[in-house]
């Protein structure tokens, strides 16, 4: 699997590409501007119950589209660390739903 285009530069804080770092510019369908994956992340923390630690995995998965081994190297944890955060994101994505589903039927 290849990776998403990246746009050149973060629209909150300016950072560019340094994949060494962890950090990629691209486009976030939810946000529509350019943003960087630590951006992202901090806004994925901050308006959802994800962990810092799974806001970081999902924030790479949603920017870069990159396989689980691509971020596991860039954030230096294990494949299946990332394997295992981005289950448990989408657990919280679907009871979520759920929750909203329930509340719309009383």
């Amino acid at each position: 699997m290849s990776e998403r285009g990246t746009e050149s530069e973060c629209t909150n804080c300016g950072a560019t590409d340094e994949p060494e770092h962890g950090i990629i510019v691209g486009i976030a369908d939810d946000i529509g501007t350019s943003i960087c994956t630590i951006c992202l992340s901090e806004h994925f923390y901050d308006r959802t119950v994800l962990s810092e630690r799974e806001s970081e995995v999902a924030a790479n998965i949603t920017i870069t589209g990159a396989p689980p081994e691509t971020i596991a190297e860039r954030l230096g944890i294990a494949q299946s660390t990332v394997n295992e955060y981005a289950r448990r994101t989408q657990e919280k994505i679907e009871k979520s739903r759920e929750t909203v589903a329930l509340l719309g039927e009383e």
